[in-house]
């Protein structure tokens, strides 16, 4: 709905659409086979005249520099680094019957490695584009599993996909920028292979008032904690996905909405690692960690405490035992949008 959208260099050509694919939550590394994701892109004609043969199709990010040499078209991985779109990758062209289009057009694109190759019968074509007409279509990206790519698409990359629409001068079924670069425009379409990002941290607070600073794994921690010594647990969660700019107008965001961050020391709980903080672990009678009072902060959002186990709402409360102290935390979060970052953090004292 938005073909006049400009992206981060102000122009029409890296203005773009962002979605993420549905996977369960994940500890990261690879994602075997990921679902594929369909993105809504609209063609218009802004002209006071009828332009024919317009074809819409994927095509390089080296193609697509041809048209734009300053814009951004790369697939990076949670870290920034450039990487590839994994060979196999299939993208599907539909543009579905509306006003002016009688029957619906498919085509099918496989990535090479470099390029796009039509694999389907037939490119999509629009005959005429009248004057101040516009064109809602979809692309369907489906990227492949991990055996048949070169590549392994792992947890946040990033997948840049250009979509072009140009004026079919040749009548071929490949983009050639010297003939039909002239008018040309570009939607990136950009997968994310998830995009919500959370790391979690603890540090030993000691008894005699010193810290350890945090640390990811905390086995490395230098002096172990003992009984008396306080557990800090810091979960970071970030949306990694495009944050809007000064210069872009009318691009799909990616906010990630009602965004809950939940602790749960029962080790019942899978996707958090079985955490065991809330259970007699020695079997002497008593947990091995208690809750300490005013220990739990949020940077946003609300947070609720369950006691018992199995764990249900109730209250803030310290004891040695599930019922009478807190067995799992929720941060109610809310919107995280793009770029944002948040931190959730409780603490535990050792028995």
């Amino acid at each position: 709905g938005q073909p006049g959208a400009t992206g981060p260099e102000g122009t029409t050509n890296d203005d773009f659409v962002e979605k993420s694919i549905i996977e369960p939550v994940t500890s990261g590394g690879t994602i075997a086979n990921p679902a594929a994701v369909t993105f809504g892109n609209t063609v218009a004609n802004s002209t006071n005249f009828p332009i024919t043969n317009v074809v819409l199709r994927p095509i390089s990010p080296t193609e697509a520099n041809q048209v734009c040499a300053t814009c951004d078209y790369s697939s990076v991985d949670v870290d920034g680094n450039t990487i590839t779109i994994p060979a196999n990758t299939t993208v599907k062209i539909t543009l579905p019957i509306q006003t002016g289009v009688p029957t619906q057009q498919t085509a099918d694109y496989l990535w090479n490695g470099t390029s796009f190759n039509l694999t389907s019968a037939a490119q999509v074509s629009i005959p005429t584009l009248a004057a101040g007409q516009s064109l809602n279509y979809t692309v369907t990206v489906d990227l492949p599993s991990v055996p048949a790519s070169g590549r392994e698409v792992t947890a946040f990359d990033a997948y840049s996909i250009p979509v072009i629409a140009y004026v079919n001068n040749d009548t071929n079924t490949t983009f050639d920028f010297a003939a039909e670069g002239a008018g040309s425009n570009i939607k990136i379409d950009r997968l994310y292979a998830g995009y919500l990002k959370l790391t979690k941290e603890v540090q030993v607070r000691y008894a005699n008032g010193t810290t350890s600073g945090f640390f990811e794994d905390g086995s490395l921690i230098p002096t172990q904690p003992g009984p008396g010594d306080t557990l800090e647990y810091r979960i970071t969660y970030e949306n990694i996905a495009t944050p809007a700019t000064g210069s872009g107008t009318g691009n799909t965001l990616l906010p990630a909405r009602n965004v809950v961050v939940r602790d749960n020391g029962l080790g019942d709980d899978p996707n958090a690692g079985n955490n065991n903080w809330a259970l007699d672990n020695d079997a002497n009678g008593a947990i091995d960690t208690s809750h300490v009072t005013n220990g739990a902060t949020a940077q946003v959002g609300t947070i609720q405490f369950f006691n018992g186990d199995p764990a249900a709402l109730g209250t803030q409360q310290t004891g040695t035992t599930a019922a009478t102290d807190v067995t799992e935390y929720i941060n109610n979060v809310g919107i995280v949008n793009p770029g944002n970052t948040g931190t959730f953090t409780f603490q535990r004292k050792i028995n």
